[in-house]
């Protein structure tokens, strides 16, 4: 009805950067699903993540910068609230569906959250119990506390199946669908339409690709039930490609996948939202935007009001193409604290064009230089870009926890 609060699904694809898309300009791999996708909305050009996986899930989830509740790896710390629970509160069926890695123990091993305690109603999914076990063939998928393992079938395929199904089930109330692909995430491997091949390059384009013919799927299956209409589709990328992989541009540039760097290409990811009757097709934002404010967004969406902790805002407005907030920046604070691989905390705050680091305060112009290979310094800067650092470097004063350092 007009007045039913929308169906939303969120798609969180895991390590794909801008690059891989169409319709930002990628022709290494066809993706014509997600291109229809961000033609029938609005597609972000400047969408930024953390560089790794589980920072990123934290930020998304909660509506917080990881400064204020990351604790480790692979955890999401009891007591944070998330989107979904969120949602429930407002009478919404909820799932996850695919990549979950937020049940795992912290430094002081406490326990994290697993997708029950984190306000899924429903959930299918791996790296939740077992975090070893298959993701693509013959996986062990725990489907409501029954781990079952499919001899022959494609981790992907059932992750889909038990969205379709969950749509089917509540097209009439309002759900929330949260489908974190596993997908293109190593290990590289062939899928069912390309059984046989064998490099990176080719696993990973079949990856891409199939994870595109799984989009056609949803929004085919949200058409064929009548529901399309009043569905927001939310699709974005966790971090950037795996660095195993070059993708070529339209206009001739290769990006080497930046998975793990702060550099653009470990940060910079596609991210398309589509609600027909309520989002402008072919429209575009280009203002920078990060993983907190899909929090607030959602709750907006839901009729709700948007916490007073989170840190990010409701695009809502934006969406719909009214006046914004007009926040010209975002902040990102980065610490995976990850077993086994070394890491000291990096924060910066970035404009979609220029960026400042913390400390030290290094400053580069990010569109002609993404490999930050030239910092800017102070003696060489022209007034756009003096004014730039500038608010950059008031960011960095209300945010940062880390003293100045100039």
């Amino acid at each position: 009805s007009a007045t039913r609060p929308p169906n939303i699904v969120i798609v969180l694809a895991d390590d794909l950067g801008y690059e891989t898309l169409g319709v930002y300009g990628g022709v290494s791999y066809r993706t014509p699903n997600l291109d229809a996708l961000a033609r029938s909305g609005m597609r972000f050009d400047r969408a930024y993540a953390h560089p790794l996986c589980t920072p990123s899930r934290v930020a998304l989830l909660t509506g917080k910068h990881n400064l204020r509740n990351y604790r480790e790896f692979g955890h999401l710390a009891r007591g944070e609230t998330t989107f979904a629970h969120w949602l429930r509160r407002y009478g919404y069926r909820t799932m996850v569906s695919g990549k979950w890695q937020l049940a795992g123990r912290d430094a002081l091993g406490r326990p994290g959250q697993g997708p029950a305690e984190a306000g899924f109603d429903e959930y299918s999914v791996t790296e939740y119990k077992t975090p070893t076990a298959s993701i693509y063939w013959d996986p062990q998928i725990h489907r409501n506390e029954v781990t079952t393992t499919y001899p022959g079938a494609f981790g992907p395929d059932i992750f889909l199946k038990d969205s379709l199904e969950f749509i089917e089930d509540n097209r009439d109330r309002p759900f929330l669908l949260y489908f974190a692909s596993v997908l293109p995430h190593g290990p590289f491997t062939s899928t069912p339409d390309r059984p046989h091949v064998k490099t990176v390059p080719g696993q990973f384009r079949a990856m891409v690709e199939y994870l595109d013919k799984n989009i056609g799927a949803l929004v085919t299956r949200l058409e064929q039930l009548g529901i399309r209409e009043n569905t927001l589709i939310v699709f974005l990328g966790d971090n950037g490609t795996d660095t195993r992989v070059y993708s070529r541009m339209a206009d001739g540039r290769v990006v080497r996948g930046g998975k793990g760097s702060t550099q653009d290409a470990g940060i910079h990811v596609p991210w398309i939202a589509s609600w027909p009757t309520h989002i402008s097709a072919n429209s575009t934002h280009a203002r920078p935007v990060d993983l907190t404010t899909l929090l607030p967004t959602l709750i907006d969406i839901a009729g709700g009001i948007p916490p007073a902790d989170t840190d990010g805002y409701s695009l809502w407005p934006e969406l719909r193409g009214l006046s914004a907030q007009h926040r010209d920046w975002v902040y990102i604070y980065f610490h995976p604290r990850k077993p086994g691989i070394p890491s000291l905390p990096v924060a910066f705050a970035l404009d979609g064009r220029y960026k400042l680091y913390d400390s030290p305060r290094y400053f580069y112009d990010t569109w002609k230089d993404p490999e930050e290979l030239r910092r800017l310094t102070a003696g060489s800067l022209v007034p756009s870009e003096r004014r730039a650092r500038a608010r950059l470097d008031s960011v960095l004063g209300l945010l940062s926890p880390t003293p100045n350092n100039l």
